[in-house]
């Protein structure tokens, strides 16, 4: 789908991919190309892998969506520091659900 260009832009498109599988096998595929968003996309990977269709809380949600925001801002943050504090975050809240 294009848009029809105004002024000095250019034509532009976009691209959607809606399955979480598709998006995973994407990524891996382009993972070794990739220098500034490569945190980003190796995060994603591992939320679909460990966290794709599962409940979590919204207080994990809040912490990824912020922490995808600080990736954005900070290409080189660490995707394993978030995922780890991530599983803390999981962890605990099963804990507390089950007492």
């Amino acid at each position: 789908m294009g848009r029809e260009p105004k002024g000095n832009w250019e034509r532009t498109y976009t691209w959607t991919l809606t399955a979480s599988t598709a998006l995973r096998k994407f990524l891996q595929n382009i993972m070794n190309h990739l220098i500034i968003k490569k945190e980003q996309a190796r995060f994603v990977i591992w939320w679909l892998d460990h966290c794709g269709g599962k409940q979590v809380s919204d207080e994990v949600r809040r912490f990824v969506h912020e922490e995808l925001k600080a990736m954005k801002a900070d290409p080189q943050r660490l995707s394993e520091r978030t995922s780890a504090q991530i599983e803390r975050m999981i962890r605990q809240s099963s804990t507390v659900e089950a007492v």
